[in-house]
């Protein structure tokens, strides 16, 4: 094979959207089971975990959370928002990236509940936020066995909160280890336009080249 074409090849490696050696999703950062404590969520309380990612594209499929009956008089319903965050050079949740939420009948304590996420790609060795909060002062996110676990390269940071809404002040939180599960998948993003572009055009030069080099062997002869 000519070695000019081998540019061609690496392109179209990277135009892949298959990992080999990794299952459809697999862990990420987990502390479920084990019930030992409760945080109040409610309203313009929030609650959010800081995590760092490996070295290559991955994208949240499920995030599974330990929701309680915070109070006797709590609705059957509540409405619980997951937040993803940016992260400051404080280490601190900074801006918003994306969220979801889901309305769920919270029927007993220690119950697990688990929330299916669509389209949150995480990029590789960079920092994010995952913040809880709920609609309502009757629900609680319950403490698993210890600080989450980091799993598959992800790395586990700390805990901050904020009773002011998304927007902070965060703070370091009294107590740590909320139950959480987040399962992943790798993937290859899919190149943006102007990247597109760029692919093009970069096929269109070695194309060039290829007939360049076809034209000058047949001149040659």
């Amino acid at each position: 094979m000519y070695d000019f074409l081998k540019p061609i090849l690496l392109i179209a490696m990277t135009l892949g959207f298959s990992v080999e050696g990794y299952p459809s999703s697999y862990q990420a950062l987990a502390n479920i089971p084990s019930a030992t404590g409760l945080s109040n969520l409610h309203g313009a309380d929030f609650k959010a975990l800081t995590f760092t990612t490996p070295s290559n594209y991955t994208q949240v499929e499920t995030i599974k959370l330990g929701l309680d009956n915070y109070v006797s008089t709590a609705p059957p319903t509540s409405v619980v928002q997951l937040t993803l965050f940016s992260v400051g050079n404080d280490g601190k949740p900074a801006a918003i990236l994306a969220s979801t939420s889901e309305t769920i009948p919270i029927s007993g304590s220690n119950q697990t509940y688990t929330f299916t996420v669509n389209g949150w790609i995480l990029s590789p060795n960079t920092s994010y936020a995952l913040a809880v909060s709920s609609d309502n002062a009757g629900i609680a996110w319950w403490r698993g066995a210890g600080v989450p676990v980091g799993y598959n390269g992800f790395s586990y940071n700390t805990f901050y909160v904020s009773s002011t809404g998304s927007s902070g002040p965060w703070t370091t939180p009294s107590s740590y280890g909320n139950a959480v599960e987040i399962l992943v998948s790798t993937t290859n993003p899919v190149p943006a336009l102007e990247d597109w572009a760029k692919i093009i055009l970069v096929l269109m030069v070695l194309s060039l080249l290829v007939w360049w080099h076809r034209r000058s062997k047949s001149i040659a002869v």
